[in-house]
């Protein structure tokens, strides 16, 4: 009974951590971007990039103090502490998968003569942009949301379900505007956080969210893409058959991994809490006496037999 009320002030703990987190992090967010930069740098390239990395440069620090306290736990949630073929094979599916999804619905791209016009400097400073947003939103929603409750004893599928409510909320009305949106929005949260879980490193979702994020700027316009796009017209409706691609790849890494457990009787899906003993107790096997307990040797003694 002591430990119900326990894990719940674990709980709020883990979250009101995250919560002054979060807006530490948006304060000093905003006030890079609300600074003008173009008054410090001649160039404007060199002006749009430090304006996305300065938050990034603020923001690190802070959760390199804090790495003990955010990162994964070595056991007690779902997927075990080292990634097998099957872990990485679906990290590696998931990782092309918008690259597979994006080329066939590339119609043309952009006119050589404004390639060469564009400039190094506009493409580095785009590039630069779109990766620091990512990983500032990675070490926000990864990181340590995810680290925080999973040390504080959630279940991995809450805290993959919690991050992910709270990622899409956190963008705003534009997951809002049509099904498919939301839709697009939670499945992508939910890849992100499956794929920090299964493999173990923050390397993974890192280089999905810059891919996924770089592969649309090519079809729309963005705040942070100050080059032209290499695009020049592509279908507006590829992320569609990206995110029933991850849906599909997800369903069948879970299937796989129960098949695996029964087949192996695994006992990571068990462990939930940190605390928890690696084996539960009805898999581990009664031991064997050595001598009969006093109430069956009266039994053997009183048996008809004897």
């Amino acid at each position: 009974m002591n430990s119900l009320p326990r894990r719940f002030f674990s709980i709020v703990k883990a979250l009101s951590i995250w919560t002054y987190l979060k807006l530490a992090s948006t304060a000093m967010a905003f006030a890079a971007f609300s600074e003008d930069w173009r008054s410090y740098f001649d160039s404007a390239n060199t002006a749009h990039a430090v304006k996305f990395l300065s938050p990034l440069l603020m923001v690190v620090p802070l959760y390199l103090l804090l790495r003990g306290r955010l990162s994964l736990p070595l056991q007690g949630y779902g997927p075990p502490s080292a990634p097998d073929r099957a872990d990485r094979v679906a990290v590696a599916l998931i990782l092309a998968t918008p690259f597979a999804a994006f080329l066939p619905s590339v119609d043309s791209l952009a006119d050589a003569s404004l390639m060469e016009g564009r400039g190094f400097g506009a493409i580095a400073a785009s590039l630069l942009a779109i990766a620091s947003l990512a990983i500032f939103e990675e070490l926000i929603f990864r990181v340590a949301l995810m680290g925080l409750l999973l040390r504080a004893g959630l279940p991995a599928v809450a805290v993959l379900l919690i991050q992910a409510a709270l990622f899409v909320m956190s963008h705003g009305s534009a997951p809002y505007v049509a099904p498919e949106s939301l839709l697009r929005y939670s499945a992508g949260a939910l890849t992100l956080g499956g794929l920090y879980l299964v493999s173990r490193t923050l390397w993974a979702p890192i280089l999905l969210h810059i891919s996924v994020n770089l592969l649309l700027a090519q079809g729309m316009p963005a705040a942070y893409w100050i080059a032209l796009p290499l695009a020049e017209s592509t279908q507006r409706n590829w992320f569609h058959g990206c995110t029933r691609s991850f849906i599909a790849i997800g369903a069948c890494w879970c299937a796989w991994r129960l098949f695996h457990r029964r087949a192996a009787g695994s006992t990571a899906f068990y462990n939930r809490a940190p605390w928890m003993t690696p084996s539960p107790r009805w898999r581990t096997p009664r031991p064997i006496r050595a001598t009969p307990s006093p109430a069956r040797a009266a039994r053997s003694a009183n048996s008809p037999m004897n």
